[in-house]
């Protein structure tokens, strides 16, 4: 699972801020170039020049995403989250496209034309998604500013001056107001219908209690503060100003910001139900088939979404069968899957010994994996990767796995974090499948080259299409199987397991949000048809409850780029080179998946070049 943007205001805004013009051109200005350049290339500057200054605009008016792409400015202040700058970005979206449409798309070449086409239906998307600006729970066991704001603050957050540090305290003082409009984003939703189920509130009260416990000298801000302000030049006396700060800002603003949400949520509480889907909403169906077209990019209905789960579900189950020879097995498949959830040879210890031994596993196989890339890719990212525990706060909570994005001044590395709170819930079998998927060649290979791809606007090497991150991350999973890896046939077997994993999601997601399936329903599936333990079963479900759609990319954005493969292949025979097949997929950045057809259909047609 890829985990990018901290500041995500809801699942269903564009990732993209909308560009002030307040000198907007016109059109007799957008057509005029200087005369001693060529047309094409003047409309080219002008057109990159725009996307610029967008993008620019939006990492102005997103401060916590400048800090993630490892910029100091406005690193003093917490992103707008209220309904008023909503409604301001989908007018400023609206300004763009008109700005966009007067630039002359017959002079731009194809690499412009395709980003002008992304540009354009990105804002298009956020306009027709306005309606649904309501639909998404603002905080849930999955997501919310209540476990992004420590992340931000301890992961992201750099103080590498007195004024970084003076910029820290200060975020953490505005916590009071992000708070107060995450209440009234919450209260809102609330008078629409739009309340969270009720098995998210223990987590909620248990992430938020984190953060409330101990004496302030103990508590994660204070000790992260004062790590970072001992690796800077500072006299005494300013450190303990500093630190008295620190620690006015957490007793004043942190922790009564906590203590209101908190008597807010228990407010709510009273309220929810176990009425799990988004059918319970107000336009719940229509909002599904548009999240659900929104994760995949592709134009499937969900009954179809649910056959072809159901359809792949028995496919691998038989795929299965044929490693339970190999190891011997003598029972039928529950039997299998019940001694893979059982046998301690599968699974660490629940110590430090045992937490220190899977994260140095998962760091021998994408090392393993890093000396054999030169078979697979020709362009390779310069940034590091490191795998990392979650950390306390929140690994209660969250997802076994996921990857964090470095920063693009590679001032800070890809984090594979490895959720070590239960370590029953990360059987060793998954641990190959697992490392190609989230590290590399997965998610950190993909991610880092888009960010650091010459030629492109920013605002194409930050995109965020679910069906085409994902659905690479499960192909990273497949595609070594065909280059002797998973040699151990538990490990091939762990590779058919998260497979197994994502064409049940096929099933699942569509049986919460569509046919109405209850929470217990949808894990006793899981159950039935994977080697998951109940643990995982159970917390995979309720993610896919309070986000939906997202957990349907994965599969359908594999099979896209297995068929996308298969199809260079027949056309370009010995003429195919998996390694500019790679590169080819990946130069675009993430894109949906009819435009990946596109890309690559055109790189086929000039004879794999």
């Amino acid at each position: 699972m890829y985990i990018k943007n901290l500041i995500t205001i809801l699942i269903l805004s564009s990732l993209f801020i909308s560009c002030e013009n307040k000198n907007p051109e016109n059109k007799s200005s957008v057509k005029e170039g200087l005369q001693s350049e060529n047309p094409a290339q003047a409309e080219s500057q002008k057109l990159n020049s725009f996307f610029q200054r967008c993008w620019d605009n939006y990492v102005e008016r997103y401060p916590e995403f400048a800090s993630f792409l490892g910029l100091k400015m406005k690193n003093d202040q917490l992103d707008d989250i209220s309904d008023d700058f909503l409604e301001k970005e989908m007018k400023n979206s609206k300004l763009e496209l008109d700005t966009l449409a007067l630039f002359d798309t017959t002079l731009l070449n194809p690499t412009d034309l395709l980003s002008y086409q992304l540009f354009r239906e990105s804002r298009q998307h956020s306009i027709h998604m306005y309606k649904y600006r309501h639909y998404n729970y603002p905080i849930s066991q999955y997501d919310g500013f209540h476990s992004n704001f420590p992340t931000l603050m301890l992961s992201v957050h750099a103080i590498d001056s007195v004024t970084d540090a003076l910029a820290y305290i200060q975020r953490l003082k505005g916590a009071t107001d992000k708070f107060n409009r995450l209440i009234e984003n919450i209260e809102v939703r609330a008078k629409e219908g739009i309340i969270p189920p009720k098995f998210v509130f223990s987590y909620l009260y248990s992430d938020c209690e984190n953060l409330l416990t101990g004496k302030t000298g103990e508590h994660i801000f204070y000790q992260d503060f004062i790590s970072k302000i001992d690796s800077i030049k500072i006299s005494p006396e300013m450190k303990t100003n500093l630190l008295k700060e620190v620690v006015r800002a957490i007793e004043h603003s942190v922790k009564p910001a906590y203590r209101k949400l908190l008597g807010c949520l228990k407010e709510l509480e009273k309220k929810s139900t176990t009425d799990d889907g988004v059918w319970k909403f107000p336009d719940g169906n229509n909002f599904y088939n548009a999240i659900l077209e929104d994760h995949t990019t592709v134009k499937m209905t969900a009954d179809e979404i649910h056959e072809l789960g159901l359809k792949e579900v028995a496919t691998i189950h038989s795929e299965m069968k044929e490693i339970m020879k190999r190891v011997g097995w003598e029972g039928d498949l529950t039997s299998f899957f019940n001694f893979l959830r059982t046998d301690k040879q599968f699974y660490y210890d629940q110590n430090e010994q045992g937490k220190e031994s899977i994260i140095n596993d998962f760091t021998s196989i994408i090392n393993n994996m890093k000396m054999r890339l030169d078979e697979f890719f020709i362009l390779k990212p310069k940034a590091d990767l490191e795998v990392k525990p979650v950390e306390a706060f929140k690994e209660a909570s969250v997802s076994e796995a996921y990857y964090e994005e470095g920063a693009t001044n590679g001032s800070r590395p890809g984090i594979f974090r490895i959720n070590t709170y239960r370590m029953n819930d990360l059987p060793s079998y998954e641990n190959e499948a697992l490392s190609y998927h989230e590290g590399i060649p997965g998610h950190h290979t993909q991610l880092s080259l888009a960010q650091e791809m010459v030629g492109l606007p920013e605002f194409r090497k930050h995109s965020s299409y679910s069906a085409y991150i994902e659905g690479w991350g499960l192909y990273c999973e497949h595609f070594p199987k065909e280059y002797g890896f998973y040699k151990d046939p538990y490990s091939d077997f762990g590779r058919l397991s998260m497979k197994l994993w994502r064409a049940c999601r096929l099933v699942v997601d569509t049986g919460i949000h569509r046919k109405k399936w209850t929470r217990k329903k949808a894990i006793d599936y899981l159950l039935e048809n994977t080697p998951s333990t109940e643990g995982i079963c159970t917390k995979a479900i309720e993610r896919y409850i309070v986000n939906p759609g997202q957990a349907c990319a994965y599969m359908i954005g594999m099979l896209k780029i297995l068929e996308l493969r298969e199809y260079a292949k027949h056309k370009l025979g010995t003429k195919f080179d998996i390694r500019k097949f790679h590169d080819r997929f990946l130069s675009s950045g993430a894109v949906p998946l009819t435009i990946s057809e596109q890309w690559v259909g055109e790189w086929v047609e000039k004879g794999g070049n």
